[in-house]
């Protein structure tokens, strides 16, 4: 017996949401202390940029590089409707008249959007600035996207459904013939089962 796979629905909402979170979360950062001075440096990948300095105050803003910003909101875009379009087609795996396989193309193909987009953002920042990861690391924003991809992706790959076995039903059983209840006598004074046409009982002696 199969049913529809009712877990397989979790992997593309979970990952969705871990998609949508990773991009709140800077996407490469640079950290630099030596005795009291220190800089710290966080880009989202958004093109927001986060500065924090011994030397001054803090400071946000975004880039202004026109290339680097307009491929970072373009590329964030991609994410967010590639976490979006998971979350919500993952409520429509329950319904019974949902195509599943289309479900599942769609989740594919979502999810592998949010795992390269972040390769391709990685080399777009190269381009923007020359040896950029030989001062920056990346960061949870890159790696979440990734993983929530990755998770999307093997909900994608899940059996659509699930196979349980079918229980067996016990025999039921079977009235005894009343022609065979006919030949059988009860003895009177120990309740022996005893033939209809006997005369004393096999176990007590007691006359029938």
């Amino acid at each position: 017996m199969s049913m529809r796979n009712r877990n397989i629905k979790y992997y593309p909402f979970i990952g969705g949401i871990i998609i949508f979170i990773s991009l709140f979360i800077p996407a490469a950062y640079f950290e630099f202390e030596f005795g009291f001075m220190y800089v710290h440096v966080y880009i989202w990948m958004w093109g927001l940029i986060y500065i924090e300095s011994s030397e001054g105050p803090s400071s946000t803003v975004f880039s202004q590089d026109a290339f680097f910003l307009i491929s970072s909101l373009v590329c964030s875009g991609l994410i967010v409707f590639s976490a979006m379009k998971l979350i919500i087609t993952a409520q429509h795996a329950d319904d019974p008249n949902a195509d599943l396989h289309k479900l599942k193309n769609t989740w594919r193909n979502m999810s592998l959007i949010s795992i390269i987009i972040p390769f391709v953002w990685i080399g777009i920042t190269g381009a923007w600035f020359y040896g950029f990861w030989n001062f920056f690391s990346p960061g949870l924003g890159l790696f979440g996207t990734i993983i929530g991809g990755i998770i999307a992706l093997i909900g994608s790959q899940m059996r659509e459904t699930s196979y349980y076995p079918q229980q067996q039903q016990l025999p039921q059983a079977q009235p005894i013939p009343q022609v065979i209840a006919q030949n059988i006598k009860y003895c009177s004074k120990c309740g022996q089962q005893l033939e209809h046409s006997a005369k004393f009982c096999r176990a007590c002696g007691s006359q029938q």
